[in-house]
C-alpha cells in the first residue's frame, strides 16, 4: 500500500539547497572576517597585563609594526609605570600616523 502522507524525500535537492546556502554565506561574509597573522593581540581584558601577554603582544608589534598596535604596547607600558618606553611607543606611532596619511 502506498500512502501519499509520506514522501521520500529528494536528496539531490537537500544537497543542492545547502551547497547554494554556503556559497550565499560565503558571498555575504566574505573571506575577510577570520582573524588574520597581522591582527592585534587582545591583551589585558581582565585588568593587569600579564608578562606572557606583555610579551606576545611586543612580540607581534615588531613583527608587525602598526600605529594602532603601537598605541595599544604604550598603553601596557603605561600600566607597568615604564613611562620612557610608553613614550618611544607614542613616538613610533605617530611616525607610523604620518606615513600612513602620505601615501
Amino acid at each position: 500500500m502506498k500512502s501519499s502522507l509520506i514522501a521520500r524525500p529528494n536528496l539531490k535537492l537537500f544537497l543542492l539547497g545547502a551547497v547554494l546556502l554556503i556559497v550565499v554565506n560565503d558571498l555575504l561574509v566574505g573571506p575577510g572576517t577570520q582573524a588574520s597573522a597581522r591582527t592585534i593581540p587582545i591583551v589585558g581584558k581582565s585588568g593587569a597585563v600579564t608578562d606572557a601577554e606583555f610579551a606576545r603582544l611586543r612580540r607581534h608589534v615588531h613583527t608587525y609594526p602598526s600605529a594602532a598596535g603601537y598605541m595599544r604596547l604604550a598603553d601596557c607600558y603605561q600600566e607597568r609605570r615604564e613611562y620612557r618606553q610608553a613614550m618611544e611607543c607614542l613616538v613610533r606611532a605617530r611616525q607610523l600616523e604620518d606615513l600612513a596619511s602620505e601615501e
